[in-house]
Parts: structure tokens; C-alpha cells; sequence
């Protein structure tokens, strides 16, 4: 019972919606150790990170470690000045924001970058992270500028128009004139795919 349980959970972590793109997003399961680098809550993305179980016997998953933010030197302090998009023209369509903005002290820097798309709007969040514990370093009152290129997992999606949303503002929209894949991508019955082995 105790192994169709874990099977079952590592299966749902599994169906995690995950992009290649983002594939530092993918939970990975090693040595009965199960590590999922982001967990998004219905209020905050990214909200818990670098979460960790361990599959006992006796009582199934146990949770070993997680950062939140807010604790454990990972914040929300990138602060955004401008954002452009940029889209290219052939199919399929890759679309990238180019963020710039700065840090408003020299400890922060920029650590994950989680996203997430409900109703045609994607939520990026560029979380920043500083040494722990922040008491042993000295930190510099110096504004720290940053530019970052963020590609958007946007592959598969149908056409119409999308919004973009990054630290709670800095919003924008772009469209996908026609459905975002390559043409000629079939699954079961695909009438001119020849199999050779």
C-alpha cells in the first residue's frame, strides 16, 4: 500500500505543469529523495522553494526542508523599471521579456524566476535571494542595476491574445495570430509517419 501511495504522489508531482523552457521547474526524484524546485500557491508564485521529501516506510513522504519567501534570505526585491517585449516573426513564436530594473542594495540578486498562466495571463515573479544569514556580510547601500531576458513557455498555446504581468506590475499584452506549433505534429493516428527499425 505504502508503494502505491508514493508511486501515486510522485505521479502527481509529475503532472506539475512544466516547460522545457523552465526546466530547472521540474521536480526531480533521487536515492528515496523527492526535490521540487518550486511550489506555487493560489495567492503568490513561487511562493515555496527548493522543497524537499524523503519516502519512509512507515509513514510515506515526509517533508525534509523548504525556503519561503519572505524567510531564509529569498525575497521579492527586484525591483522592475521597464520591460520589452520581444516576439519573433516565424512560427513556431518565441516571445521574450527583457527586463531591467536594480536591487536597492548590493546583497540581493536574482535568484528564481517562476511563472505561472491562468486565463490567457502569464505571472512572472523574479524572486531575489542574499546570503544567509545576511548578519555575517556586509552589504552595500549602492543600487545594483540588473537586465534579464525571460523567454515565456508560450509553445502549444492557441492563438489570441495574452497578458504578462511581472512582480505584481509591469503589465503588457502580445498575440499569437494563428495556434503556436509546427504543423504536421500528430499523436495515435499520424497517416504519413513512417516507422523504421
Amino acid at each position: 500500500m505504502h508503494l502505491i501511495r508514493a508511486f501515486s504522489f510522485i505521479g502527481i508531482i509529475f503532472l506539475l505543469p512544466t516547460s522545457p523552457v523552465f526546466s530547472a521547474d521540474t521536480p526531480t526524484f533521487q536515492d528515496g529523495l523527492l526535490s521540487i524546485p518550486t511550489v506555487n500557491t493560489p495567492t503568490q508564485v513561487g511562493q515555496y522553494q527548493a522543497v524537499t521529501f524523503e519516502f519512509t516506510a512507515q509513514d510515506g513522504w515526509q517533508l525534509l526542508n523548504f525556503k519561503e519567501v519572505g524567510t531564509q534570505g529569498l525575497g521579492l526585491e527586484a525591483m522592475v523599471e521597464a520591460v520589452e517585449l520581444v516576439k519573433t516573426d516565424v512560427i513556431p513564436v518565441q516571445v521574450l521579456l527583457r527586463v531591467t530594473g536594480y536591487f536597492s542594495g548590493g546583497c540581493p540578486s536574482i535568484g528564481q524566476i517562476n511563472h505561472r498562466l491562468e486565463d490567457n495571463q502569464f505571472e512572472v515573479v523574479i524572486h531575489s535571494t542574499r546570503p544567509t544569514p545576511v548578519e555575517e556580510f556586509a552589504c552595500t547601500a549602492a543600487i545594483v542595476p540588473f537586465r534579464k531576458t525571460i523567454p515565456l513557455p508560450v509553445y502549444g498555446l492557441s492563438a489570441g491574445t495574452y497578458a504578462y504581468r511581472i512582480n505584481g506590475s509591469n503589465n503588457g499584452t502580445f498575440e499569437l495570430v494563428v495556434d503556436n506549433e509546427l504543423s504536421g505534429d500528430c499523436e495515435g493516428s499520424c497517416q504519413d509517419v513512417e516507422l523504421t527499425f
